[in-house]
């Protein structure tokens, strides 16, 4: 709404919109939620084949090449939301071409490698136009959605200045700003304990993006050590060619079965 700031009248009009609960829950109604979390992406040669969709593109036996470019963000631990927000997508694709690559490009990003791991981001779906059939667990087709994409809104270069942004955004308070600060002298005794926390997350958060690209990688093993390769969230945490790191493929395997 645009109004004339000489016009007392007009201006009345103005604050009485603002102090409208109605308007404001209308307007509550139509935004779209936003999200924020560790941006990690990996692009690769691919085929689509028939019965398979995207395979790893081999010139001897495949006519087109495409670019697969696979995003997943997980999410900041403020959300409490423990599965990872993931979209598989190709280069000349709609969602690609006219959302989540222009809304980078608007953020001043002009190489995605520079967001291939460990930025932090704030981002939102944004409807692309098409429709889909959603299916069950049986393989049944249920109702019609709108396909989304990723548009981002904001880019940050710390978890820190990521959690900064989201309390600011949503007017939200820290947990921890609820507190005291600690006496010297009379500091906390559970201050190792704090520490072992701190390192809990982090591979909590490695497992979480190993199992996203497992789940992308259709659970090869080897496809998902190269995908997860210059992903520091995961290398920090994760010797890529040790038994454990297969493990939690297989983990991710079980529970999509």
């Amino acid at each position: 709404m645009t109004f004339n700031p000489d016009n007392p009248n007009e201006h009345a009009q103005a604050a009485q919109v603002q102090d409208d609960p109605f308007a404001v829950a209308q307007e509550t109604a139509e935004r779209p939620p936003e999200f924020y979390g560790e941006l990690s992406v990996e692009c690769w040669f691919c085929a689509l084949v028939k019965g398979q969709g995207k395979v790893p593109f081999d010139a001897a036996i495949h006519d087109r090449r495409s670019t697969a470019i696979d995003l997943v963000v997980m999410p900041l631990s403020d959300h409490n939301i423990t599965n990872a927000f993931e979209r598989s997508t190709l280069d000349w694709a709609r969602d690609w071409t006219r959302i989540t690559w222009p809304s980078l490009k608007a953020l001043g990003i002009t190489s995605l490698r520079d967001v291939s791991s460990g930025r932090w981001c704030k981002f939102t779906w944004a409807p692309t136009g098409e429709k889909y059939r959603a299916k069950d667990q049986n393989g049944n087709e249920g109702e019609e959605r709108e396909r989304t994409a990723f548009k981002f809104l904001a880019l940050y270069n710390s978890e820190a200045e990521c959690r900064a942004a989201y309390y600011a955004d949503t007017g939200k308070t820290p947990p921890d700003s609820e507190g005291v600060s600690e006496i010297p002298g009379f500091e906390s005794k559970a201050q190792p304990a704090e520490a072992d926390n701190g390192s809990s997350k982090a591979r909590e958060t490695a497992v979480h993006f190993i199992k996203a690209f497992a789940k992308m990688n259709g659970f090869q093993v080897d496809a998902t050590r190269k995908a997860c390769a210059n992903q520091t969230a995961i290398t920090d945490v994760f010797d890529l060619d040790s038994p454990e790191f297969v493990e939690v493929i297989a983990e991710a395997m079980s529970a999509a079965a």
